[in-house]
């Protein structure tokens, strides 16, 4: 994951270098590097993963199989798109729901 986070910090730089700011770039994950990025204007947006409710919806999961119950094979939480206008307070109460239990 972290390399998949510098690597797009890599092209925002190399863009700049090359004086192409008109090239949007984005990130997928929302993790802190990437959210740094937006907030400072080096990513354009990135779609932020509510990450925890992955972790609950595991955790429901083995609950089930423990009860001998149906699993879900499938299961997406909620994202967010987030981009560098948005109001930093916004990214900030997005980012700790994101992380509610994890951090």
């Amino acid at each position: 994951m972290l390399a998949r986070q510098m690597w797009r910090l890599g092209q925002s730089k190399a863009l700049e270098e090359l004086g192409r700011e008109e090239v949007g770039v984005n990130g997928w994950g929302g993790g802190s590097a990437e959210l740094d990025a937006v907030m400072s204007g080096q990513l354009d947006a990135t779609v932020m993963r509510m990450n925890d409710d992955t972790g609950v919806a595991m955790a429901e999961a083995i609950k089930r199989d423990l009860q001998q119950k149906a699993v879900p094979v499938v299961y997406s939480g909620r994202f967010n798109v987030v981009t560098q206008y948005d109001d930093p307070d916004r990214i900030e109460k997005l980012k700790q729901h994101a992380f509610r239990y994890s951090d």
